[in-house]
């Protein structure tokens, strides 16, 4: 008896199953999750699988994406416990980690996602040899550090998410303050992801009109419009979000796969991602932080050499020494 499939269907030739552009996230946390909504609607992806150990919420989040995929052009999600499920990814993408718990140091948090990583980066390299991994995981700028080293793949393909979302920030609260849509507004954010992040005023502009110009003490002590509480802001709103809902996603997301259509798409646009800083603005230690670099098919392919007043590359390279302050003493 033939099948309503073998009545319906004749096959012509033998389905090549090999993926185009297939993207891996480890971690099915919110962020993981936003990741995934965000690249699915975005259509980035051919294939897109999810790794997590909890198995019961992996399967759910992965069955409640495959029921929606008459809504977006994803042939196939899989899933698994098991890495061999996230084999030939173009990009891998890691939300994983644990969360700060109360009463916890940094360096007490950094040191359990360092064994985090330990048990997951050997892996993912040898199912996926060739990939871009993004890092997305915090503190984010130590553990991309802690990445390229486990993964023994050249740093331009070890690319953190950094200050791509600090940046958006930034633009956004400039923008509502001149009442102009955030990308019109043009601004950038260096150094760490965290506190020690530092704002470009120097470079802030709008239609090439840099702000710098209308009133020099912009983003200064003395700036009567106080413009510096801005940075302040884009510090602060992170934990203003995880206060009020208990952790931040959907911004992240939209960051994250705003990074993912520059790789996968090899558009060569230029974004403030975490990437090794050794021998530029005066630093000597191997060390992640976010500049500037055009982004493409091979990761970081270059860097944008931007001249910083002497204000902005002391701030960087205070903002490179705590860092190191934390990353000298990392066990892995």
């Amino acid at each position: 008896m033939s099948t309503i499939k073998e009545k319906l269907i004749e096959s012509l030739i033998e389905e090549d199953e090999a993926s185009q552009s297939k993207i891996t996230i480890v971690g099915t946390g919110a962020v993981g999750m936003a990741c995934a909504i965000c690249i699915l609607l975005k259509d980035l992806a051919d294939e897109l699988a999810l790794v997590d150990v909890t198995v019961d919420k992996l399967k759910g989040e992965m069955m409640d994406l495959q029921h929606g995929s008459l809504f977006f052009n994803t042939s196939k999600i899989t899933s698994g416990k098991d890495y061999i499920v996230s084999a030939n990814s173009k990009l891998v993408i890691v939300t994983a980690g644990a969360r700060q718990q109360e009463g916890e140091s940094r360096l007490a948090l950094v040191q359990r996602n360092v064994n985090i990583m330990k048990s997951i980066i050997p892996t993912i390299v040898k199912h996926s040899p060739d990939c871009k991994m993004l890092i997305v995981s915090n503190p984010v700028d130590i553990l991309t550090y802690v990445v390229w080293k486990l993964s023994g793949l050249p740093a331009t393909r070890i690319i953190g998410s950094g200050c791509n979302l600090d940046s958006a920030r930034f633009r956004y609260l400039i923008g509502e303050k001149l009442g102009v849509h955030p990308t019109s507004c043009h601004g950038w954010i260096i150094g760490e992801h965290g506190d020690s992040s530092v704002p470009l005023w120097s470079g802030v502009n709008v239609a090439g009109v840099a702000l710098k110009t209308l009133d020099p003490k912009l983003g200064t002590d003395s700036d009567k419009e106080q413009w510096k509480n801005i940075h302040k802001q884009v510090v602060e709103s992170a934990y203003e979000i995880i206060k009020l809902k208990g952790y931040t996603s959907w911004a992240i997301g939209l960051s994250v796969t705003d990074l993912a259509g520059s790789i996968l798409k090899n558009l060569r646009r230029v974004h403030p991602v975490s990437t090794m800083v050794k021998g530029l603005y005066g630093i000597n230690e191997e060390i992640f932080l976010s500049i500037p670099c055009i982004l493409g098919r091979n990761g970081v392919s270059d860097v944008v050499k931007v001249n910083l007043n002497s204000e902005e590359a002391a701030l960087f390279k205070k903002s490179a020494d705590t860092l190191w302050n934390i990353q000298k003493d990392l066990v892995f």
